[in-house]
C-alpha cells in the first residue's frame, strides 16, 4: 500500500523451574510495540453500480498524517502440581496492559459514474487504554468407579478488565 509503513518490535521471555518432580513453575512476559504510518483501513471505493474504479491495488486514500501506534505489555505466571500419576492442579495468572493511539482519515461511500462525486473523507481518532487481570484455576484427574475409569476436569476463571481509558475523536 502506497506510503504505508509498519515498524514492529516484539520481545518475549519465559523461564521454567522444576521445583520438585511434580511441581513446575513458569514465569514470563512479553512486550510489543507497533507503529503504522499512513494507516489505511477503509478499502477502495467503487462506482455506485458496483463497478471497479480500476485504481491500482497499492492506492492509499489515507492522509500522510494518519497513524496507529499500539503497545502491549504482558506478564504471566503458571504453576502446575501433578498428583496421583495422571492428575494435575494448574494455576495461571496474567496481567495485560494495552495502549493504542490512532489518528486516521478514511473514505466512505461510492462514486457516482456521471458526476464522479459521492465519496466522503472523514477524520477519526482515538486513545484506547486497558488493563486486564486474568486468573484460571483447574484440576484434572482420573478415578475408577463401577469397573470403569473416569476422567474429571474442573476449573474456574476470573477476569477483570478496566477499559475506562477510552477516548474517541471525530
Amino acid at each position: 500500500v502506497d506510503r504505508a509503513t509498519t515498524d514492529k518490535f516484539v520481545l518475549y521471555g519465559v523461564t521454567e523451574l522444576d521445583v520438585t518432580d511434580s511441581l513446575l513453575l513458569e514465569l514470563g512476559g512479553s512486550y510489543e510495540n507497533r507503529d503504522e504510518g499512513a494507516y489505511f483501513n477503509s478499502g477502495l471505493p467503487r462506482y455506485a453500480d458496483g463497478r471497479d474504479l480500476r485504481l491500482p491495488r497499492s492506492t492509499n486514500l489515507s492522509a500522510d498524517w494518519s497513524y496507529w501506534d499500539f503497545e502491549t505489555k504482558e506478564v504471566f505466571a503458571r504453576a502446575e502440581q501433578r498428583y496421583a500419576g495422571e492428575g494435575a492442579l494448574r494455576l495461571n495468572v496474567s496481567r495485560i496492559e494495552q495502549n493504542s493511539e490512532q489518528r486516521n482519515m478514511f473514505t466512505r461511500g461510492t462514486v457516482d459514474p456521471e458526476t464522479g462525486t459521492g465519496v466522503l473523507a472523514r477524520g477519526i481518532g482515538g486513545d484506547f487504554n486497558s488493563v486486564q487481570y486474568l486468573v484460571d484455576v483447574s484440576a484434572s484427574g482420573k478415578f475408577a468407579l463401577f469397573g470403569r475409569e473416569h476422567a474429571v476436569p474442573v476449573g474456574t476463571d476470573y477476569a477483570k478488565i478496566d477499559g475506562s481509558g477510552q477516548r474517541a475523536y471525530r
